[in-house]
């Protein structure tokens, strides 16, 4: 339903986007659609906390076409959010877009880090262009106060879905936490940011949390390693296993992986043995204020062999990013990574 008028600019940004475009002070919220008549767009929105000026951004979801279809890590029928709070420091909203052109029944399902629901699940039918929306959904479904927990968003009709959680602190900082298309999940991935620079506690130094989750059936193996700018590794790596649906959180990744107080960041390699989500939390340490990374899938190309195919023995000390690097154009043109690409 259109709530206001619509609103022609040309300039790069655009403030108070709800006050310029509805119709009556009682609207407060909703979803924003954006039509380009000319040229493809990049759009994005940042919420801005007013009492701090805490930032928390969304990039805009493109819509669905029909013409070329693509899997998409934004758009689904079933849809993770990887982490989910609901404790006396940290909340969890949550909102569901149907991005089809038909009534969507959706199934709303928190799982604790074990992989078991929490409770029963929520049913809803969206019509075509709404929404549902949860200030505190871990509360709605029943969760017990102090969850933290993973939440699957599923269509029981097939059609394709949005979502996005944000993850609200007490003293009203917060980070969107969008949903992840589970078919986009990968066996190796990284997340590009990974830091530690000071105590808990202490104002404008942050830690980074890391959680892998698992979809598929069973248990997955998980590994995780740290590099430093470099591309060398750093310390040891940690290995853990993860069921399907369940959750395993790394508090303070940095510190548990780098092996010296001198390491105070890089980025982190993730290897599992059946597919998975991996995400990062980098937290500033004196207001607990979060932002989140959703880890990218790279090319499965193993240790030990670059993307042409080429062995790398364990004597020449090759990392992880030596294989990308000493990759060369394939004598068949620049088909480097063909058929290694992991979603």
């Amino acid at each position: 339903m259109l709530l206001g008028s619509h609103l022609d600019s040309a300039a790069d940004q655009i403030n108070t986007i709800v006050q310029r475009l509805r119709a009556s002070s009682g609207v407060t919220e909703g979803s924003v659609r954006i039509s380009s008549s000319l040229q493809p767009i990049i759009a994005w929105a940042s919420k801005i906390e007013n009492g701090t000026d805490d930032p928390s951004f969304q990039i805009g979801v493109g819509a669905v076409s029909s013409a070329q279809p693509q899997t998409r890590h934004d758009v689904g029928t079933r849809l993770l959010i990887p982490s989910s709070a609901y404790s006396d420091t940290f909340t969890s909203s949550l909102v569901v877009l149907n991005m089809d052109s038909q009534p969507n029944n959706i199934t709303i399902t928190a799982y604790d880090t074990s992989g078991n629901p929490l409770a029963t699940p929520l049913m809803a039918t969206l019509s075509v262009g709404a929404q549902f929306r949860s200030n505190n959904i871990l509360q709605q479904l029943g969760a017990a106060f102090g969850s933290f927990d993973p939440i699957n968003v599923e269509s029981t009709s097939d059609r394709l879905l949005s979502a996005v959680s944000e993850v609200r602190i007490n003293r009203g900082f917060a980070g969107f936490f969008p949903a992840v298309n589970v078919e986009t999940a990968w066996t190796e991935g990284l997340i590009l940011e990974a830091v530690d620079s000071g105590p808990r506690g202490t104002p404008t130094i942050h830690r980074t949390n890391l959680g892998p989750n698992a979809i598929s059936s069973g248990s997955t193996n998980v590994t995780i390693t740290l590099f430093n700018d470099s591309g060398q590794q750093v310390g040891n790596s940690i290995s853990t296993t993860v069921v399907v649906n369940g959750l395993n959180q790394f508090d303070s990744i940095v510190q548990r992986l780098r092996g010296s107080a001198a390491v105070t960041g890089g980025y982190l390699r993730i290897v599992s043995s059946q597919p998975i989500i991996g995400w990062a939390s980098k937290v500033e340490n004196g207001t607990d204020d979060p932002s989140f990374q959703i880890g990218i899938g790279v090319f499965s190309v193993g240790p030990l062999v670059d993307l042409n195919g080429t062995y790398l023995a364990p004597s020449s000390g090759a990392t992880f990013m030596d294989a990308i690097a000493s990759a060369t154009t394939h004598p068949l043109g620049d088909r480097r990574g063909e058929a290694r690409c992991m979603k």
